[in-house]
């Protein structure tokens, strides 16, 4: 409500349970940058959450022992300003949600077919699977590209892509050192980097002279992640590669000439090797539109 205003909201947990936070103050069109902190009854800050999918935090925290923990949010002004204090104003709003079951931000599969009934599973702020969440078959708007949908139980919209086509799940092992998974183009494939270090590679067959786009879509989708595609050759020479294409936003998508007939592999990565529970992605690829 004014400069350096700090609100707290108290919240008794069980030892091993796990509370969800989310708030929502930058995607409201609201001039802060928040934090988010849990303190004990001593004072002392167990955890912190900043930016999430944006300037807005979210939290997963596990209660170390039983008791009453302390939510505080605050914020710093947004586009920042000279000072350093907590911002506040009658225009300074949000909605926090606080959680004991998990509050989902991601589908896996990321991409699903239109006009066709499905059943993703919702992942939570900390990666937890929720389990399957079945959608009817008009929720999508006919139409491809991402969407956002919002459907029982989920208490925000979750941004999917919605495609013509079959989707494709990344199936391991499918490593860019060993043998990657075959796919036939045009295809869509619903994959994740789950491992810090993994990397999923997609083989396929081209011809001489083909113009053959991939795009890999993650942080549109909200996903964490800062993804990387090449294309190699059968001898495994990078021919290209992107990590963020300008049309994509901090997604990458790149497109090369095949210069010859012969196998050739597509490979994602998570460039900063990030990957994990949160990491999942869509790889569109096929002939140069």
């Amino acid at each position: 409500e004014k400069s350096g205003d700090v609100d707290g909201f108290i919240v008794a947990l069980k030892e091993g349970e796990t509370l969800s936070a989310s708030v929502e103050a930058y995607t409201l069109g609201s001039p802060v940058d928040a934090l988010l902190h849990v303190l004990d009854e001593k004072g002392t800050r167990l955890a912190t959450a900043s930016d999430d999918r944006n300037l807005d935090p979210m939290m997963a925290f596990k209660a170390p022992k039983a008791g009453r923990y302390l939510v505080r949010i605050a914020g710093f002004s947004h586009p920042p300003a000279a000072d350093v204090r907590f911002t506040g104003g009658a225009n300074v709003v949000y909605r926090l949600t606080l959680s004991l079951t998990p509050i989902i931000v991601q589908m896996r599969p990321a991409a699903l077919q239109l006009a066709k009934k499905s059943s993703p599973h919702g992942i939570g702020i900390d990666g937890r699977d929720s389990g399957e969440i079945p959608l009817p078959a008009d929720l999508l708007d006919n139409e491809e590209g991402v969407q956002a949908i919002w459907a029982k139980p989920l208490l925000n919209p979750v941004q999917i892509y919605a495609t013509k086509s079959t989707v494709l799940g990344e199936k391991e092992p499918n490593e860019a050192q060993g043998k990657g998974m075959d796919i036939t183009l045009p295809a869509v494939v619903a994959g994740q980097i789950s491992t810090p270090s993994d990397t999923d590679a997609f083989v396929f067959s081209g011809k001489k002279g083909q113009r053959i786009q991939a795009q890999v879509l993650a942080a549109v989708l909200g996903h964490l992640m800062d993804v990387q595609v090449q294309f190699r050759n059968a001898e495994g020479k990078v021919l290209g590669t992107n990590d963020d294409a300008p049309e994509l936003a901090s997604d990458a998508g790149v497109t090369v000439t095949i210069p010859a007939d012969g196998t050739y592999t597509v490979v994602v990565s998570e460039l900063f090797q990030k990957g994990g529970p949160r990491a999942d992605y869509v790889l569109l690829v096929g002939e140069e539109v």
